[in-house]
Protein backbone atom coordinates (compact mmCIF):
# COMPACT_ATOMS: atom_id res chain seq x y z
CA UNK A 1 0.00 0.00 0.00
CA UNK A 2 1.82 3.26 -0.66
CA UNK A 3 1.11 6.88 0.71
CA UNK A 4 0.11 9.51 -1.08
CA UNK A 5 0.98 13.08 0.38
CA UNK A 6 0.16 17.07 -1.03
CA UNK A 7 3.46 19.50 -1.28
CA UNK A 8 2.57 20.87 2.23
CA UNK A 9 2.35 17.44 3.94
CA UNK A 10 5.87 16.38 2.63
CA UNK A 11 7.18 20.32 3.62
CA UNK A 12 5.97 19.68 6.68
CA UNK A 13 8.17 16.28 7.29
CA UNK A 14 11.33 18.29 6.08
CA UNK A 15 10.46 20.39 8.23
CA UNK A 16 10.25 17.87 11.18
CA UNK A 17 13.28 16.21 10.15
CA UNK A 18 15.18 19.33 10.30
CA UNK A 19 14.10 20.70 13.48
CA UNK A 20 13.13 17.76 15.73
CA UNK A 21 15.70 15.20 14.45
CA UNK A 22 18.54 17.57 13.96
CA UNK A 23 18.96 16.07 10.51
CA UNK A 24 20.88 18.66 8.34
CA UNK A 25 18.50 19.94 5.31
CA UNK A 26 21.72 19.01 2.92
CA UNK A 27 21.69 15.46 4.07
CA UNK A 28 17.60 14.74 3.19
CA UNK A 29 19.02 16.50 -0.31
CA UNK A 30 22.01 14.68 -1.03
CA UNK A 31 19.37 11.61 -0.46
CA UNK A 32 17.41 12.39 -2.98
CA UNK A 33 20.34 13.70 -5.11
CA UNK A 34 21.59 9.69 -4.86
CA UNK A 35 18.09 8.56 -5.63
CA UNK A 36 17.51 10.51 -8.75
CA UNK A 37 21.42 9.55 -9.83
CA UNK A 38 20.50 6.39 -9.08
CA UNK A 39 17.41 5.98 -11.19
CA UNK A 40 19.58 7.56 -13.99
CA UNK A 41 22.23 4.86 -14.29
CA UNK A 42 19.86 2.11 -13.46
CA UNK A 43 17.51 3.30 -17.16
CA UNK A 44 20.02 4.63 -19.48
CA UNK A 45 23.40 3.30 -20.65
CA UNK A 46 27.13 4.47 -19.26
CA UNK A 47 27.75 6.31 -22.10
CA UNK A 48 24.65 8.60 -21.97
CA UNK A 49 25.34 12.10 -22.11
CA UNK A 50 23.48 14.10 -19.52
CA UNK A 51 22.45 17.69 -19.35
CA UNK A 52 20.50 18.93 -15.86
CA UNK A 53 18.26 21.85 -16.45
CA UNK A 54 18.13 23.13 -12.81
CA UNK A 55 16.55 25.97 -11.07
CA UNK A 56 16.80 28.52 -8.17
CA UNK A 57 15.02 26.35 -5.65
CA UNK A 58 15.77 23.04 -3.72
CA UNK A 59 14.69 21.00 -6.72
CA UNK A 60 17.35 22.53 -8.21
CA UNK A 61 19.87 21.77 -5.63
CA UNK A 62 18.93 18.24 -6.62
CA UNK A 63 19.70 18.63 -9.64
CA UNK A 64 23.37 20.12 -8.97
CA UNK A 65 23.81 17.25 -6.67
CA UNK A 66 23.10 14.50 -8.83
CA UNK A 67 25.06 15.77 -11.62
CA UNK A 68 28.09 16.00 -9.35
CA UNK A 69 27.10 12.00 -8.44
CA UNK A 70 26.87 11.44 -12.09
CA UNK A 71 30.28 13.06 -12.56
CA UNK A 72 31.85 10.75 -9.74
CA UNK A 73 30.59 7.61 -11.27
CA UNK A 74 32.17 8.30 -14.39
CA UNK A 75 28.91 10.07 -16.39
CA UNK A 76 29.51 12.93 -18.99
CA UNK A 77 26.92 15.53 -17.07
CA UNK A 78 26.69 19.10 -17.41
CA UNK A 79 24.41 21.33 -15.42
CA UNK A 80 22.43 24.35 -17.51
CA UNK A 81 20.91 27.18 -14.64
CA UNK A 82 17.65 28.74 -15.61
CA UNK A 83 16.82 30.17 -12.49
CA UNK A 84 17.81 33.67 -10.49
CA UNK A 85 21.20 33.38 -8.31
CA UNK A 86 19.36 36.33 -6.55
CA UNK A 87 16.65 33.93 -5.00
CA UNK A 88 18.94 30.67 -5.03
CA UNK A 89 17.31 28.87 -2.08
CA UNK A 90 20.57 28.26 1.14
CA UNK A 91 20.83 24.41 -0.10
CA UNK A 92 20.61 24.54 -4.15
CA UNK A 93 23.82 27.31 -3.30
CA UNK A 94 25.84 25.27 -1.70
CA UNK A 95 25.22 22.39 -4.06
CA UNK A 96 26.17 25.15 -7.00
CA UNK A 97 29.30 25.84 -4.77
CA UNK A 98 29.89 22.50 -4.63
CA UNK A 99 29.72 21.73 -8.38
CA UNK A 100 32.19 24.29 -9.05
CA UNK A 101 34.40 23.97 -6.68
CA UNK A 102 34.84 20.07 -8.00
CA UNK A 103 35.12 21.68 -11.31
CA UNK A 104 31.64 21.89 -12.77
CA UNK A 105 30.19 24.65 -15.41
CA UNK A 106 27.30 26.03 -14.92
CA UNK A 107 25.87 26.77 -18.14
CA UNK A 108 23.46 29.99 -18.53
CA UNK A 109 21.63 31.99 -21.41
CA UNK A 110 20.15 30.00 -23.95
CA UNK A 111 19.65 26.05 -23.47
CA UNK A 112 22.31 24.11 -24.92
CA UNK A 113 22.01 22.17 -28.13
CA UNK A 114 19.89 19.06 -27.14
CA UNK A 115 21.27 16.85 -29.73
CA UNK A 116 24.25 17.10 -27.58
CA UNK A 117 22.93 14.90 -24.98
CA UNK A 118 21.01 11.95 -24.64
CA UNK A 119 19.09 12.30 -21.12
CA UNK A 120 17.60 15.24 -19.56
CA UNK A 121 17.10 15.57 -15.75
CA UNK A 122 14.27 18.22 -15.34
CA UNK A 123 15.66 19.85 -11.73
CA UNK A 124 13.49 23.18 -12.68
CA UNK A 125 10.58 23.44 -10.05
CA UNK A 126 9.25 20.21 -8.44
CA UNK A 127 6.79 20.73 -5.78
CA UNK A 128 7.48 24.48 -4.95
CA UNK A 129 6.13 25.86 -8.21
CA UNK A 130 2.37 27.98 -7.08
CA UNK A 131 1.48 29.80 -10.75
CA UNK A 132 1.38 29.28 -14.01
CA UNK A 133 4.73 28.94 -15.96
CA UNK A 134 4.96 31.98 -18.81
CA UNK A 135 7.02 33.71 -20.76
CA UNK A 136 11.09 32.10 -20.96
CA UNK A 137 10.06 29.12 -18.73
CA UNK A 138 7.48 28.54 -21.11
CA UNK A 139 9.58 28.63 -23.80
CA UNK A 140 12.42 26.30 -22.28
CA UNK A 141 9.64 23.31 -20.79
CA UNK A 142 8.37 23.62 -24.70
CA UNK A 143 11.69 22.87 -25.93
CA UNK A 144 12.89 20.53 -23.18
CA UNK A 145 9.59 18.87 -24.68
CA UNK A 146 10.29 18.80 -28.35
CA UNK A 147 13.78 17.64 -27.92
CA UNK A 148 13.11 14.29 -28.60
CA UNK A 149 15.43 13.12 -25.63
CA UNK A 150 14.58 11.24 -22.75
CA UNK A 151 13.58 13.30 -19.94
CA UNK A 152 13.81 12.59 -16.07
CA UNK A 153 12.22 15.01 -13.87
CA UNK A 154 13.18 14.93 -9.92
CA UNK A 155 10.17 14.62 -7.78
CA UNK A 156 7.80 16.27 -9.89
CA UNK A 157 7.25 17.19 -13.93
CA UNK A 158 7.96 20.77 -13.73
CA UNK A 159 4.79 22.82 -14.11
CA UNK A 160 2.51 19.75 -12.72
CA UNK A 161 0.53 20.86 -9.61
CA UNK A 162 1.85 18.55 -6.98
CA UNK A 163 -1.68 18.90 -5.08
CA UNK A 164 -4.38 18.27 -8.20
CA UNK A 165 -2.13 17.21 -10.97
CA UNK A 166 -3.02 20.14 -13.36
CA UNK A 167 -0.96 21.39 -15.72
CA UNK A 168 0.23 25.25 -14.76
CA UNK A 169 0.60 26.87 -17.83
CA UNK A 170 3.06 23.81 -19.24
CA UNK A 171 4.25 20.91 -17.68
CA UNK A 172 7.27 19.14 -18.86
CA UNK A 173 6.58 15.68 -20.17
CA UNK A 174 8.93 12.90 -18.53
CA UNK A 175 9.86 9.09 -19.66
CA UNK A 176 10.58 8.48 -15.63
CA UNK A 177 9.65 10.73 -12.72
CA UNK A 178 11.77 10.35 -9.25
CA UNK A 179 9.80 11.35 -6.69
CA UNK A 180 10.96 11.89 -2.97
CA UNK A 181 9.88 10.48 0.26
CA UNK A 182 6.08 9.14 -1.03
CA UNK A 183 4.08 9.58 -4.33
CA UNK A 184 2.57 12.56 -4.69
CA UNK A 185 -1.11 13.41 -5.30
CA UNK A 186 -0.41 15.35 -8.62
CA UNK A 187 0.84 11.86 -10.02
CA UNK A 188 -1.74 9.96 -8.67
CA UNK A 189 -4.51 11.71 -10.59
CA UNK A 190 -4.31 12.96 -14.25
CA UNK A 191 -3.20 15.04 -16.11
CA UNK A 192 -0.45 14.79 -14.06
CA UNK A 193 -0.81 11.27 -14.67
CA UNK A 194 0.02 12.08 -18.65
CA UNK A 195 3.16 13.75 -17.65
CA UNK A 196 4.95 11.79 -15.34
CA UNK A 197 6.08 8.53 -17.20
CA UNK A 198 7.10 6.09 -14.91
CA UNK A 199 7.29 6.36 -11.43
CA UNK A 200 10.15 5.33 -8.96
CA UNK A 201 10.14 6.07 -5.48
CA UNK A 202 13.18 6.91 -3.36
CA UNK A 203 13.30 7.41 0.60
CA UNK A 204 15.48 10.74 1.75
CA UNK A 205 14.92 9.58 5.40
CA UNK A 206 11.93 11.92 6.40
CA UNK A 207 8.98 8.88 5.48
CA UNK A 208 8.06 8.06 9.33
CA UNK A 209 7.07 11.80 9.49
CA UNK A 210 4.75 12.17 6.90
CA UNK A 211 1.14 12.21 7.32
CA UNK A 212 -0.46 11.07 4.27
CA UNK A 213 -3.30 12.86 2.85
CA UNK A 214 -4.62 9.65 0.68
CA UNK A 215 -3.90 5.65 -0.39
CA UNK A 216 -3.03 3.89 -3.53
CA UNK A 217 -3.04 0.23 -3.35
CA UNK A 218 -0.11 -2.73 -5.04
CA UNK A 219 -0.91 -6.16 -6.19
CA UNK A 220 0.72 -7.60 -3.24
CA UNK A 221 -2.04 -5.82 -0.85
CA UNK A 222 -4.53 -8.21 -2.53
CA UNK A 223 -3.63 -11.58 -0.78
CA UNK A 224 -4.10 -9.51 2.79
CA UNK A 225 -7.40 -7.67 1.54
CA UNK A 226 -9.26 -10.10 -0.28
CA UNK A 227 -11.54 -12.08 2.32
CA UNK A 228 -10.19 -15.97 3.10
CA UNK A 229 -11.58 -19.33 2.02
CA UNK A 230 -12.27 -21.75 4.14
CA UNK A 231 -12.08 -25.31 3.59
CA UNK A 232 -15.06 -26.34 5.48
CA UNK A 233 -17.61 -23.69 3.87
CA UNK A 234 -20.54 -23.65 1.65
CA UNK A 235 -22.35 -21.29 -0.78
CA UNK A 236 -23.58 -18.89 2.41
CA UNK A 237 -20.26 -18.47 3.82
CA UNK A 238 -19.14 -16.28 0.90
CA UNK A 239 -22.11 -14.16 1.00
CA UNK A 240 -25.86 -13.16 -1.16
CA UNK A 241 -25.67 -10.53 -3.56
CA UNK A 242 -29.24 -9.09 -4.32
CA UNK A 243 -28.62 -7.10 -7.87
CA UNK A 244 -31.88 -5.03 -8.94
CA UNK A 245 -30.87 -4.66 -12.65
CA UNK A 246 -31.58 -4.43 -16.05
CA UNK A 247 -34.75 -4.09 -18.07
CA UNK A 248 -35.79 -4.84 -21.58
CA UNK A 249 -33.99 -2.00 -23.04
CA UNK A 250 -30.54 -2.77 -20.97
CA UNK A 251 -30.81 -6.46 -20.29
CA UNK A 252 -26.58 -6.54 -20.57
CA UNK A 253 -26.24 -4.83 -17.09
CA UNK A 254 -28.19 -7.53 -15.48
CA UNK A 255 -25.43 -10.13 -16.90
CA UNK A 256 -22.53 -7.87 -16.01
CA UNK A 257 -23.69 -7.70 -12.89
CA UNK A 258 -24.27 -10.29 -11.78
CA UNK A 259 -21.03 -12.48 -13.90
CA UNK A 260 -18.72 -10.22 -12.58
CA UNK A 261 -20.32 -10.59 -8.50
CA UNK A 262 -19.90 -14.51 -9.04
CA UNK A 263 -16.37 -14.31 -10.76
CA UNK A 264 -15.40 -12.09 -7.93
CA UNK A 265 -15.94 -14.92 -5.05
CA UNK A 266 -19.41 -14.47 -3.82
CA UNK A 267 -21.49 -17.21 -2.72
CA UNK A 268 -24.59 -16.61 -4.87
CA UNK A 269 -26.04 -13.89 -6.73
CA UNK A 270 -29.75 -13.44 -7.06
CA UNK A 271 -30.88 -10.87 -10.13
CA UNK A 272 -34.64 -9.12 -9.67
CA UNK A 273 -35.01 -8.03 -12.72
CA UNK A 274 -37.64 -8.58 -15.41
CA UNK A 275 -39.01 -11.66 -17.11
CA UNK A 276 -37.27 -11.01 -20.68
CA UNK A 277 -34.07 -10.13 -19.15
CA UNK A 278 -34.34 -13.77 -17.68
CA UNK A 279 -35.02 -15.41 -20.85
CA UNK A 280 -32.01 -13.40 -21.62
CA UNK A 281 -29.70 -14.52 -19.20
CA UNK A 282 -30.17 -17.33 -17.76
CA UNK A 283 -28.63 -19.56 -20.80
CA UNK A 284 -25.26 -16.73 -20.47
CA UNK A 285 -25.58 -17.27 -16.18
CA UNK A 286 -27.12 -20.32 -14.90
CA UNK A 287 -25.45 -19.90 -11.33
CA UNK A 288 -27.88 -17.42 -10.61
CA UNK A 289 -31.19 -17.50 -9.59
CA UNK A 290 -34.31 -15.09 -10.82
CA UNK A 291 -36.55 -13.24 -9.28
CA UNK A 292 -39.21 -11.96 -11.71
CA UNK A 293 -40.77 -8.24 -11.17
CA UNK A 294 -43.60 -7.37 -13.39
CA UNK A 295 -42.67 -5.29 -16.71
CA UNK A 296 -42.57 -1.74 -17.08
CA UNK A 297 -45.51 -1.75 -19.40
CA UNK A 298 -48.01 -3.68 -17.34
CA UNK A 299 -46.29 -2.50 -13.69
CA UNK A 300 -47.88 -4.69 -9.99
CA UNK A 301 -45.94 -2.38 -7.61
CA UNK A 302 -47.60 -3.85 -4.93
CA UNK A 303 -46.35 -7.46 -5.92
CA UNK A 304 -42.86 -5.83 -7.22
CA UNK A 305 -42.15 -4.36 -3.75
CA UNK A 306 -43.42 -7.38 -1.83
CA UNK A 307 -41.00 -9.45 -3.84
CA UNK A 308 -38.39 -7.04 -3.59
CA UNK A 309 -38.36 -6.95 0.12
CA UNK A 310 -38.30 -10.96 0.75
CA UNK A 311 -35.21 -10.50 -1.57
CA UNK A 312 -33.72 -8.27 0.27
CA UNK A 313 -34.25 -10.03 3.53
CA UNK A 314 -32.41 -12.67 2.12
CA UNK A 315 -29.45 -10.71 0.81
CA UNK A 316 -25.97 -9.85 2.36
CA UNK A 317 -25.45 -6.72 0.05
CA UNK A 318 -27.51 -5.37 -2.57
CA UNK A 319 -26.66 -3.46 -5.65
CA UNK A 320 -29.45 -1.18 -7.39
CA UNK A 321 -29.48 0.63 -10.66
CA UNK A 322 -27.17 -0.85 -13.49
CA UNK A 323 -30.20 -0.88 -16.47
CA UNK A 324 -32.75 -0.18 -14.64
CA UNK A 325 -34.54 2.88 -16.66
CA UNK A 326 -36.18 5.70 -15.00
CA UNK A 327 -39.74 4.87 -14.21
CA UNK A 328 -42.46 4.32 -11.45
CA UNK A 329 -40.50 0.85 -10.36
CA UNK A 330 -36.71 2.30 -10.12
CA UNK A 331 -38.03 5.26 -7.74
CA UNK A 332 -39.60 2.61 -6.09
CA UNK A 333 -36.78 -0.21 -5.88
CA UNK A 334 -34.60 2.66 -4.81
CA UNK A 335 -36.74 3.69 -2.02
CA UNK A 336 -37.48 0.86 -0.28
CA UNK A 337 -33.35 -0.51 -0.85
CA UNK A 338 -31.92 2.48 0.74
CA UNK A 339 -34.72 1.93 3.64
CA UNK A 340 -33.20 -1.23 4.29
CA UNK A 341 -30.56 -0.67 7.14
CA UNK A 342 -28.75 -3.98 8.03
CA UNK A 343 -26.62 -4.32 4.85
CA UNK A 344 -23.97 -2.82 2.35
CA UNK A 345 -25.72 -0.93 -0.96
CA UNK A 346 -24.16 -0.19 -3.51
CA UNK A 347 -26.07 2.29 -5.79
CA UNK A 348 -25.03 3.32 -9.70
CA UNK A 349 -26.51 4.10 -12.99
CA UNK A 350 -30.00 5.10 -13.07
CA UNK A 351 -30.61 4.67 -9.03
CA UNK A 352 -28.87 8.00 -8.82
CA UNK A 353 -30.93 9.54 -11.15
CA UNK A 354 -33.80 8.76 -9.72
CA UNK A 355 -35.83 11.69 -7.75
CA UNK A 356 -35.98 10.14 -4.37
CA UNK A 357 -32.18 8.86 -3.99
CA UNK A 358 -30.88 12.11 -2.38
CA UNK A 359 -33.69 12.32 0.12
CA UNK A 360 -33.68 8.56 0.85
CA UNK A 361 -29.47 8.16 0.84
CA UNK A 362 -29.88 11.24 3.68
CA UNK A 363 -31.86 9.14 5.85
CA UNK A 364 -30.06 5.75 5.84
CA UNK A 365 -27.47 5.44 8.42
CA UNK A 366 -26.08 1.81 6.75
CA UNK A 367 -23.12 1.69 4.59
CA UNK A 368 -24.06 2.89 0.85
CA UNK A 369 -21.69 2.97 -1.49
CA UNK A 370 -22.43 5.51 -5.03
CA UNK A 371 -20.07 4.78 -8.19
CA UNK A 372 -21.19 7.97 -10.14
CA UNK A 373 -19.07 8.28 -13.58
CA UNK A 374 -18.84 12.31 -13.67
CA UNK A 375 -21.63 13.01 -15.42
CA UNK A 376 -23.70 11.34 -12.62
CA UNK A 377 -21.77 13.27 -10.34
CA UNK A 378 -23.13 16.52 -12.36
CA UNK A 379 -26.55 15.13 -11.70
CA UNK A 380 -25.89 14.95 -7.86
CA UNK A 381 -24.01 17.68 -7.21
CA UNK A 382 -25.55 20.47 -10.01
CA UNK A 383 -21.52 21.07 -10.50
CA UNK A 384 -20.83 21.00 -14.45
CA UNK A 385 -18.70 18.00 -15.78
CA UNK A 386 -15.53 20.31 -16.09
CA UNK A 387 -15.73 21.71 -12.60
CA UNK A 388 -15.81 18.67 -11.41
CA UNK A 389 -13.17 17.08 -13.85
CA UNK A 390 -10.85 19.78 -12.04
CA UNK A 391 -10.72 18.95 -8.81
CA UNK A 392 -12.19 15.07 -8.77
CA UNK A 393 -10.75 14.44 -5.17
CA UNK A 394 -12.36 17.64 -3.61
CA UNK A 395 -15.58 16.98 -5.66
CA UNK A 396 -15.75 13.69 -3.84
CA UNK A 397 -14.54 14.30 -0.58
CA UNK A 398 -17.43 17.25 -0.26
CA UNK A 399 -19.94 14.59 -1.27
CA UNK A 400 -19.17 11.91 1.19
CA UNK A 401 -18.63 13.93 3.63
CA UNK A 402 -22.19 15.81 3.15
CA UNK A 403 -23.83 12.82 2.65
CA UNK A 404 -22.51 10.48 4.78
CA UNK A 405 -21.41 7.55 2.01
CA UNK A 406 -19.08 6.40 0.59
CA UNK A 407 -18.12 7.83 -3.00
CA UNK A 408 -16.54 6.23 -5.82
CA UNK A 409 -16.05 8.46 -8.35
CA UNK A 410 -15.25 7.06 -11.68
CA UNK A 411 -12.83 8.48 -14.10
CA UNK A 412 -9.13 7.03 -15.53
CA UNK A 413 -7.84 8.13 -11.82
CA UNK A 414 -10.96 6.59 -9.63
CA UNK A 415 -11.08 8.39 -6.79
CA UNK A 416 -12.21 6.41 -3.55
CA UNK A 417 -13.76 8.13 -0.30
CA UNK A 418 -15.79 8.23 2.75
CA UNK A 419 -15.01 11.66 3.31
CA UNK A 420 -12.04 10.94 5.89
CA UNK A 421 -10.16 8.36 4.09
CA UNK A 422 -9.27 8.60 0.46
CA UNK A 423 -7.77 6.23 -2.17
CA UNK A 424 -6.34 7.04 -5.55
CA UNK A 425 -7.13 4.22 -7.90
CA UNK A 426 -4.08 3.85 -10.14
CA UNK A 427 -4.54 0.59 -12.34
CA UNK A 428 -6.70 0.35 -15.37
CA UNK A 429 -6.26 1.40 -19.23
CA UNK A 430 -8.00 3.18 -22.07
CA UNK A 431 -9.50 -0.16 -23.64
CA UNK A 432 -12.18 -0.11 -20.29
CA UNK A 433 -13.42 3.45 -22.14
CA UNK A 434 -16.27 1.04 -23.24
CA UNK A 435 -20.44 0.71 -22.25
CA UNK A 436 -20.65 -1.67 -19.52
CA UNK A 437 -17.58 -1.28 -17.48
CA UNK A 438 -18.95 0.60 -14.34
CA UNK A 439 -21.47 -2.68 -14.26
CA UNK A 440 -18.61 -4.59 -14.05
CA UNK A 441 -17.27 -3.12 -11.24
CA UNK A 442 -20.97 -2.55 -9.16
CA UNK A 443 -21.20 -6.27 -9.26
CA UNK A 444 -17.59 -6.87 -8.24
CA UNK A 445 -18.04 -4.43 -5.15
CA UNK A 446 -21.25 -5.66 -3.99
CA UNK A 447 -19.74 -9.15 -3.88
CA UNK A 448 -16.60 -8.44 -1.98
CA UNK A 449 -18.94 -6.31 0.31
CA UNK A 450 -21.33 -9.63 0.75
CA UNK A 451 -17.59 -11.62 1.17
CA UNK A 452 -17.66 -9.69 4.59
CA UNK A 453 -15.61 -6.79 3.97
CA UNK A 454 -15.51 -3.78 5.39
CA UNK A 455 -17.51 -1.67 2.74
CA UNK A 456 -14.91 0.88 1.96
CA UNK A 457 -12.24 -1.32 1.22
CA UNK A 458 -14.43 -3.79 -0.71
CA UNK A 459 -14.93 -0.75 -2.67
CA UNK A 460 -11.23 0.42 -3.40
CA UNK A 461 -9.87 -2.82 -3.74
CA UNK A 462 -13.12 -3.99 -6.02
CA UNK A 463 -11.81 -0.44 -8.02
CA UNK A 464 -8.30 -1.90 -7.52
CA UNK A 465 -8.94 -4.95 -9.29
CA UNK A 466 -11.30 -4.24 -11.47
CA UNK A 467 -8.32 -1.92 -12.85
CA UNK A 468 -5.88 -4.60 -13.14
CA UNK A 469 -8.62 -7.43 -15.47
CA UNK A 470 -9.04 -4.42 -17.53
CA UNK A 471 -5.38 -4.37 -18.19
CA UNK A 472 -5.30 -8.12 -18.62
CA UNK A 473 -7.88 -8.15 -21.33
CA UNK A 474 -6.11 -5.44 -23.21
CA UNK A 475 -2.99 -6.92 -23.30
CA UNK A 476 -4.86 -10.29 -24.81
CA UNK A 477 -7.39 -8.27 -27.17
CA UNK A 478 -5.97 -4.55 -27.57
CA UNK A 479 -7.49 -1.67 -25.98
CA UNK A 480 -9.91 -1.44 -29.24
CA UNK A 481 -11.47 -4.58 -29.14
CA UNK A 482 -12.01 -5.68 -25.58
CA UNK A 483 -15.90 -5.16 -23.97
CA UNK A 484 -17.14 -5.15 -20.30
CA UNK A 485 -17.60 -8.27 -20.85
CA UNK A 486 -14.25 -9.44 -21.39
CA UNK A 487 -13.07 -7.68 -18.70
CA UNK A 488 -15.19 -9.58 -16.43
CA UNK A 489 -13.73 -12.65 -17.94
CA UNK A 490 -10.13 -11.26 -16.91
CA UNK A 491 -11.19 -11.22 -13.37
CA UNK A 492 -10.09 -15.22 -12.36
CA UNK A 493 -6.95 -13.93 -13.83
CA UNK A 494 -6.14 -11.54 -11.31
CA UNK A 495 -7.66 -13.33 -8.65
CA UNK A 496 -6.83 -17.19 -9.10
CA UNK A 497 -3.51 -17.32 -6.86
CA UNK A 498 -5.40 -15.73 -3.70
Amino acid sequence: MLNICNAGQVRSADHKAVEEWGIPSAVLMERAALGLAGAVTAHYPKESRILVVAGSGNNGGDGFAAARLLRQLGWEAEVFFAGNHSSMSVDCALQEQIWRRMGGEVLEGELPDPDRFDVIIDALFGTGLSRPLEGAFHDLINRINRSGKKVVSADIPSGISADTGAVMGCAVKADLTVTFSCLKTGLAVFPGREYCGKVQICPVGNEDLLRPFAFSLEEEDIKELLPPRIRRSNKGTYGRVLLIAGSSVMPGAAFLCARSAMLSGCGLAEVFTQESVKTILAGRAPEAVYTVRSSDDDPDAAKDLALLSGALLRAKAVCVGPGLGQGIFTEAAVSRTLECEDKCVVADADALRARCFTSCADRRRSPLIITPHPGEMAHLTGKSIDKIMADPVGTAVDYAKTHHLICVLKDASTVITDGKRIFLNRSGCDGMASAGSGDVLTGMIASLAAQGMEPFMAAALGVFVHGLAGEAAQRKLGARSMGAGDLAENIPEILKNY
